[in-house]
């Protein structure tokens, strides 16, 4: 059961152009930090629609009603008595809110401040009809937990991305994180909202159907911040990329095959090629991940990409 709570003004008078999700449970001090980043926006329509997704309200409640004056009513508080899932938790946020524009901001992330102005306007001025999103580049940010404070050990660009997202590109692995991806709110209309029975590798699934559909256009500047945290021992603070990795495997396999028969039933023989044959990074030739170990060490990664791009160690390391 979903309990619904306005902290501040009516907000169904008017509707917001951006509607921005984010899913928490038992992380208060990592969601002080995405509400910062969204209160320091240099853009202001929006609601900020955040989901208890069955952890412990109060402090929650308590963190959101201390930037009640900041929020100035842009906010929907929901709380789910039982944990329905990273992927259930943003369509509950996607039914109880009004936008034409969508955000999925996890509460480990942080954006800009120009973000939601750069990509709304995006979306706003282009003449591109097939253009129903449009993603910035990110910050791949790794970082420790000392106690209750996240401290920063590196970071490097996430992923070089130019012009628009390929199908080809996506067929091979997810592109670029929920934080940077902003999109219109019709489009779930067509292609439906987030598979609630993917624990994880929702939102490639999503971003999958998405380009079958729709194009997704690309601001080449870092206006995200997407954080990893490799090592830690409370598996409520981990990312799912590194504390399911199995997992991953696993459902990688799951939507790939649920891709191909989907595109073989209706003939599309193309998407059911690309998912077929492409492979991510994670899946270069074995001689070439010989060294992954080496990657969550602080500053290997962004040494590794800036090595590469000057044409060295290109026989030995795969793309990171």
């Amino acid at each position: 059961m979903t309990t619904r709570e306005l902290i501040g003004s009516d907000l169904d008078a008017d509707l917001p152009a951006v509607a921005i999700i984010t899913r928490t449970k038992d992380r208060a001090f990592m969601l002080r930090r995405a509400i910062d980043s969204l209160l320091s926006q240099d853009y202001d329509d929006w609601v900020h629609v955040v989901v208890n997704d069955g952890g412990d309200p109060e402090p929650v409640l308590a963190l959101l009603e201390s930037k009640a004056a900041q929020y100035r009513g842009r906010l929907i508080f929901l709380s789910n008595s039982g944990s329905l899932g990273m992927e259930a938790a943003s369509n509950v946020g996607i039914r109880n809110s009004r936008s034409k524009y969508l955000l999925i901001h996890d509460d480990d992330d942080s954006l800009e401040a120009s973000f939601l102005s750069n990509t709304v306007a995006y979306l706003e001025q282009t003449s591109v009809t097939s253009v129903a999103g449009v993603v910035t580049l990110s910050n791949l940010v790794y970082e420790q937990i000392q106690g209750e404070r996240l401290v920063e050990q590196s970071r490097c660009l996430f992923r070089h991305l130019a012009g628009c997202v390929t199908i080809g590109q996506m067929a091979a692995e997810n592109q670029f994180p929920p934080i940077s991806f902003l999109y219109r709110r019709d489009v779930v209309e067509e292609i439906g909202l987030y598979d609630e029975g993917l624990p994880v590798l929702g939102d490639w699934d999503f971003n999958l159907r998405f380009l079958s559909r729709f194009d997704i256009a690309i601001i080449g500047e870092r206006l995200a911040n997407y954080y990893h945290r490799p090592v830690t021992s409370n598996p409520n603070y981990s990312n799912s990329v590194f504390a399911g990795k199995d997992k991953h495997a696993l459902y990688d396999g799951l939507i790939r095959n649920a891709q191909i028969r989907r595109s073989q039933e209706e003939g599309l023989s193309a998407m059911a090629l690309l998912m077929a044959t492409a492979r991510p990074a994670y899946q270069a030739p074995a001689g070439k991940r010989r060294y992954d170990f080496i990657y969550s060490v602080p500053l290997v990664r962004p040494l590794v990409r800036f090595m590469r791009d000057r044409g060295l160690l290109l026989r030995l390391t795969r793309e990171v």
